[in-house]
């Protein structure tokens, strides 16, 4: 949906992406799809207890994979087993190769 993607902003070579937690919760894991991308974390031991308010950090570092929509799918998953998906609209330059790169990957098939 258009209104469902969140903001994210460039810190050094990685995208940052802050969780404020609606409500107190507990995070299991959180993880993404449409990308070869890694995730890392500042000062986060999972599961992850976060007070109403309270944020958590979340660091996408390059190579990113864009979706047919570039955007990177992050998922969020609680102890209670609820799944929380956030799109992350990346709005920087595609990266270096990736055009290449499709073109090959639809050259395998």
């Amino acid at each position: 949906m258009k209104d469902e993607g969140v903001g994210v902003t460039k810190q050094d070579e990685a995208l940052l992406y802050t969780y404020t937690a609606p409500e107190d919760i507990t995070i299991d894991s959180i993880g993404h799809y449409d990308s070869v991308a890694t995730i890392s974390f500042e000062e986060a031991v999972f599961p992850l207890t976060l007070k109403r308010g309270q944020s958590a950090d979340v660091f996408i570092h390059e190579p990113y994979k864009l979706s047919s929509h570039d955007e990177l799918l992050l998922e969020i998953t609680t102890t209670k087993d609820q799944s929380f998906t956030k799109h992350f609209r990346l709005t920087q330059s595609i990266p270096k190769g990736y055009l290449k790169q499709i073109a090959n990957e639809a050259n395998d098939e």
